[in-house]
């Protein structure tokens, strides 16, 4: 990326520019892949990217805010990254200076679900949870769907993989479809470019996605980004 281009590159599902990454949903007989299968070469393709993807995650960064921005996105509700997914700490430092609200997911260990907390210091609320992933301290209350109905909120929603449509391959637990069962706000994939697949198999309790980034692009799923003017 020589930074030559507009930040903001949309792509309305069913575009066919030469953008889209190829994927893996065919296998080389033609026979359509299920998910386990997808989620294989999802893993695949993540092990074969270099180790270093800091500057890949600076880039997500940086598109994630102006897409904030040109959706006037008034509270956010991240992640914090597992060793594969793209890091947002800088995003989400940048967004607690701004004094807006920041959520992030805890596991319930009483529902067995997570739940959304609201986090006010990354260096001091968070602590080692569930999967070995950090997360809101338990002291800390939590929400659970459904929401407030802000439909200005913005989800980063990790996953290992995602397609044109909006479909979201998830590690096959089922966490994020419940917790965002609740969810009015703006949904948003977060991944690599490594990650975009031609077509994800989607069942009736899948929850898609309103927009995916990845270190390149943003994709505008549905065709509605806010027009200038």
């Amino acid at each position: 990326m020589d930074g030559s281009g507009p930040l903001i590159q949309c792509v309305v599902e069913n575009r066919d520019d030469g953008k889209v990454m190829p994927a893996g949903q065919k296998n080389n007989g033609g026979i359509m892949m299920d998910k386990t299968s997808l989620r294989k070469e999802a893993k695949t393709r993540l092990q074969a990217m270099e180790s270093d993807h800091r500057e890949k995650d600076a880039s997500i960064c940086r598109r994630v805010a102006e897409l904030m921005e040109a959706t006037k996105a008034s509270s956010l509700a991240a992640y914090a990254a597992m060793k594969s997914e793209p890091m947002l700490e800088s995003l989400m430092s940048a967004w607690l200076r701004s004094g807006k609200p920041l959520y992030l997911p805890r596991f319930n260990q009483s529902s067995r679900e997570y739940e959304m907390v609201a986090v006010h210091d990354l260096s001091t609320d968070l602590v080692m949870g569930h999967y070995g992933i950090l997360e809101p301290r338990g002291d800390l209350a939590g929400l659970r769907p459904p929401y407030d109905g802000d439909r200005r909120m913005m989800w980063l929603i990790p996953g290992l993989g995602f397609d044109m449509k909006g479909h979201r391959l998830g590690r096959g637990g089922g966490y994020y479809d419940r917790l965002l069962s609740g969810a009015t706000g703006m949904k948003t994939g977060i991944g690599y470019d490594c990650q975009i697949f031609d077509a994800i198999p989607c069942e009736p309790y899948d929850i898609g996605v309103d927009y995916v980034v990845t270190e390149t692009r943003i994709v505008d799923v549905a065709g509605i980004m806010p027009k200038e003017g």
